[in-house]
């Protein structure tokens, strides 16, 4: 009877050991889906508004034959707000990127 509890003893304590990945958190993993939908919002948003901007300089090149020499000449083109900050914009070519 010892023998079988020191087994038991034993077999537990090397399952406790042996056991490397940390429990579930529900919590840590609630605000991982947080930070994630988070993050794709924000991308999906980027994306968004980077196509916008690209129809309002093709607008403004349909309008006045050619782009606009910096982005807030086309913030009043297109009447919105826009941060010239967030985008690298290429007056020439007509091309805006995200920063």
């Amino acid at each position: 009877m010892k023998g079988v509890i020191a087994l038991a003893i034993l077999l537990s304590l090397q399952f406790a050991t042996g056991c490397k990945e940390k429990p579930d958190n529900p919590v840590s993993e609630y605000t991982d889906t947080l930070f994630e939908s988070r993050e794709r919002s924000r991308r999906a948003a980027d994306a968004a508004n980077l196509q916008t901007l690209r129809s309002g300089l093709r607008a403004y090149r349909s309008v006045h034959g050619r782009y606009p020499e910096d982005l807030r000449e086309l913030e009043g083109f297109m009447r919105s707000g826009i941060d010239p900050e967030d985008y690298s914009y290429d007056p020439a070519t007509g091309t805006v990127r995200l920063k």
